[in-house]
């Protein structure tokens, strides 16, 4: 979302994450049982799958290491950026863990937007252009919330994908797909 109006202290100290801007609360990333990404080298995400072609792209990466979730057994998140009439860019995030628990994905814009429906919403893109946006969930039901962030930065909204109930399993799809509007 970008950095913040003016760097302080606290920007580069032990509370650097405690702030919403800077940690992952505050970026396009699943929070897992309602905590964020951990820092460091041992949270690196792996690289599981790449595959590059005229039509689409996918990038697949197992993210489970950034998240310090008892009982979390794998969280993959994959990429795909399609191609031609009917372009999107698709992000699904797979879950599997021990235990029920509660899983959330998020966007961050600074567009105006509207929820068109229980799984859908509109990003306004400007000069007659949105984003179209879908959820899928096929076993898990999801609610929308947003909040602004206003940490010393330009203010964004985060919308928040969350599961209504904590699931052992899972999957969120979110596609964003370009759109005239008129």
């Amino acid at each position: 979302p970008g950095g913040p109006h003016t760097y302080t202290a606290r920007t580069f100290s032990s509370e650097r994450y405690a702030m919403r801007l800077f940690s992952s609360y505050g970026h396009p990333v699943p929070r897992v049982a309602g905590r964020n990404q951990k820092g460091g080298r041992t949270a690196a995400a792996r690289i599981l799958r790449t595959a590059f072609s005229d039509e689409r792209d996918v990038i697949e990466m197992d993210i489970t290491a950034a998240y310090d979730v008892p009982g979390l057994r794998s969280l993959v998140r994959t990429f795909e950026f399609v191609r031609g009439p009917n372009a999107a860019l698709v992000i699904t995030d797979a879950w599997a863990s021990d235990a029920p628990l509660d899983f959330e994905t998020a966007i961050t814009t600074r567009s105006a937007w509207r929820c068109d429906g229980p799984l859908a919403l509109t990003l306004d893109a400007g000069e007659r252009r949105s984003v179209a946006v879908t959820i899928e969930a096929p076993e898990n039901r999801i609610e929308i919330s947003s909040e602004t962030i206003e940490e010393d930065c330009v203010p964004f909204t985060r919308i928040a994908l969350r599961t209504v109930r904590p699931f052992p399993q899972g999957i969120v799809v979110v596609r964003c797909s370009p759109k005239l509007t008129e």
